[in-house]
């Protein structure tokens, strides 16, 4: 006598065979949807063939320098000040000469003051921007921290860290913001 089903067959087979109810195209569903759930298009409403406009912030005289050579390297953004992040009649908006602007990048050196981060964050929330934060620290020896790397970690979406001063011109090429 044979354990299993009426077919004889393992009654667990459907656990192990591609083909069971719960796989697809030979995948189990259940990694297809960690694999979906990690996929972050389904919460990015423009994909990377559309252009972007990106407005930087650099808080700090580091921030500042290293937005200065980000511009010097060719790349299109637009430099905003922190005016742009109050309310005009009480209302959060983009600023009326970037009406599409649709990326914020915050960039700081660790030692720079970040408290403006906060404000910032919640300006680019309130319009449905993402915000994007680069550390760029001179220490390649030392991974940056402190509570000014904190304040930046919390006021993002997205936290690149770096010692390398070449990283921001090419990030904003990757986010398709360079001439």
């Amino acid at each position: 006598m044979q354990a299993g089903g009426a077919d004889g067959g393992c009654i667990s087979d459907r656990w192990y065979k591609a083909d069971g109810p719960d796989f697809l195209h030979g995948e189990p569903m259940e990694l297809l949807s960690s694999l979906a759930a990690a996929n972050p298009a389904h919460r990015i409403q423009k994909p990377n063939s559309e252009p972007r406009r990106v407005g930087i912030f650099g808080l700090g005289p580091g921030g500042a320098a290293l937005v200065d050579r980000a511009l010097q390297a060719g790349v299109a953004t637009e430099v905003m000040t922190l005016d742009a992040v109050e309310p005009q009649s009480g209302i959060y908006r983009r600023p009326a000469s970037m009406p599409d602007l649709n990326a914020v990048v915050v960039v700081a050196r660790p030692e720079d003051d970040t408290t403006d981060a906060r404000r910032i964050y919640a300006w680019a929330g309130m319009i449905g921007i993402l915000v994007s934060t680069v550390v760029v620290s001179e220490d390649d020896g030392v991974i940056a921290g402190g509570p000014n790397v904190h304040t930046l970690r919390t006021s993002s979406d997205l936290l690149a860290m770096t010692t390398d001063d070449s990283y921001l011109p090419t990030m904003l090429q990757w986010i398709g913001s360079s001439n």
